[in-house]
């Protein structure tokens, strides 16, 4: 049986199918550098293949995922001349020629008179070689460019991812042109599906799926496509967008896939250790770093590849009710002392309010007590004000004329009801009367108005004098009305 790698190498080189490069092979012993000799040798006159098969000779095996540079250097002229060659290729083989030839037809659809011109070619071309010199030179400057063009991008992408790392959010890799095989996997899945209902893989980072699934709680499914690979389409296809296994896929878990030729999935590779592609990792969510539970790899048809991922989810299922448990637990614990924190809160908040309203009456008893002193002390101060001034008023006010003398009798009632009397001279003024009555009586403070009793009017001329409110000089009697009663 023909190694996988081999198989898949001789199929990059020529661009025949699958099963006809396994024929070849098996024709050959299984020798790969037989076979592509064998193929290339009579691929025609060009000496394009004649080229390539001279750079292979010096090689003494093939990796089995080593073969990208192979893979990118491959020319024109094996992908024009892979019907002749396959042709050539079924010839020198006597048990499976006529499958062999079959299958080519099928793919390529030689013609008759193709195939026998091929085979005749390849008997009469296989032991002279074809290669020339010119072929060989222009080759070499292919594959050095090639290398160099890749050496040159890669090392540009790191250079940008580096930086991109440095300012969060800054995709510096968007400013260059990606290459074919370097779309998200999530650009390629429609594609891959042909119309089929696919999963519903997340269209977001990584981390973002990370969280997402720790917050759901289910298990991180992470699908690792590798373009290049023979089986990574048919895988898609054929097994991930099975109904059933849509079904449970979207039912079950948190699906995210990766292109692993990009640099995140070279990374994620590395670190989930993936031997053979196509390559599915099932992580179990935790706040830190998901742990790898288990890997999936190779191409498995539906059925297979269902009944392993109910096995992991049976053998998981365990640690994610312990999972469960422990988050629940966690977020009751949490509202609980949530909870706590809010009715602490809520008691602090009425006991400040306590005491917001007993200090604000604490200062509002104290502004009136301040005030009420502050009233007592201005009416004291006005009073003594108010006597010092009377003292001094009557100390001015001009004696009180003799019987000798020409006066008046003026009698005058307080707001009290009392009465007072007094003799002044006709020629005083009102003022003298005004006096009179503020020095001599303590119940008349402040403002006030004496008036005449009949007309009723007021005596607020007080440059005027005594004689002109009392006719004939004779005894006359006044009121005294304080101005804010």
């Amino acid at each position: 049986m023909p190694a996988e790698g081999d198989v898949q190498t001789l199929h990059e080189v020529t661009q025949l199918p699958i099963a006809a490069c396994q024929r070849i092979l098996s024709a050959h012993n299984n020798n790969l550098q037989a076979a592509l000799e064998a193929v290339l040798s009579n691929a025609g006159a060009d000496g394009d293949l004649s080229a390539t098969s001279s750079s292979l000779s010096s090689q003494p095996s093939v990796p089995r995922h080593g073969s990208n540079g192979l893979r990118r250097r491959t020319t024109a002229a094996a992908a024009s001349s892979a019907s002749s060659a396959t042709a050539a290729a079924a010839s020198s083989s006597s048990s499976t020629g006529a499958a062999s030839t079959a299958e080519t037809g099928r793919q390529h659809q030689p013609s008759s008179a193709q195939l026998t011109s091929s085979t005749a070619s390849s008997a009469s071309s296989r032991g002279s070689p074809a290669t020339t010199p010119t072929a060989v030179d222009r080759t070499w400057r292919g594959l050095l460019f090639s290398f160099l063009f890749d050496a040159t991008f890669n090392v540009l992408e790191c250079i940008l991812s580096f930086f991109g790392t440095l300012v969060p959010g800054l995709d510096l890799l968007a400013l260059l042109p990606r290459r074919r095989h370097q779309r998200s996997f999530v650009e390629m899945l429609p594609d891959l599906a042909r119309g089929a209902p696919a999963p519903a893989f997340a269209d977001a980072d990584f981390d973002t799926v990370k969280r997402e699934a720790n917050r759901q709680c289910k298990l991180l499914l992470v699908y690792l496509h590798a373009p290049r690979h023979a089986d990574a389409d048919s895988f898609v296809h054929d097994t991930l967008c099975a109904p059933d296994v849509v079904a449970y896929l979207n039912e079950t878990f948190v699906l995210w896939g990766c292109n692993a030729e990009t640099t995140l999935g070279r990374r994620l590779s590395r670190n989930m250790q993936a031997a053979t592609f196509p390559f599915v990792g099932v992580l179990l969510p935790k706040s830190g770093t998901p742990k790898l539970v288990a890997a999936i790899q190779g191409a498995l048809d539906a059925a297979t590849f269902l009944a392993q991922l109910r096995g992991v989810c049976e053998r998981v299922e365990p640690l994610l009710v312990v999972e469960r448990t422990e988050r629940e637990q966690r977020m009751q614990t949490q509202r609980l002392r949530e909870e706590q924190d809010q009715a602490y809160q809520e008691s602090l908040r009425k006991d400040r309010e306590r005491q917001r309203l007993k200090e604000e009456e604490e200062r509002r008893a104290r502004e009136e007590e301040e005030a009420a002193q502050r009233a007592q002390l201005e009416e004291q101060q006005r009073k003594q004000e108010e006597e010092e001034k009377r003292k001094e008023t009557k100390t001015q006010l001009p004696p009180e004329p003799q019987e000798d003398e020409e006066r008046i009798l003026v009698a005058i009632k307080l707001p009290d009801g009392s009465r007072v009397k007094r003799h002044f001279r006709p020629s005083e003024q009102v003022k003298v009367m005004y006096d009179f009555v503020f020095s001599h009586h303590d119940q008349v403070t402040g403002a006030f108005t004496l008036y005449t009793m009949r007309p009723r009017r007021p005596l607020s001329d007080k440059d005027a004098r005594v004689a002109d409110f009392c006719p004939n000089n004779a005894p006359t009697m006044f009121t005294c009305h304080l101005d804010d009663a």
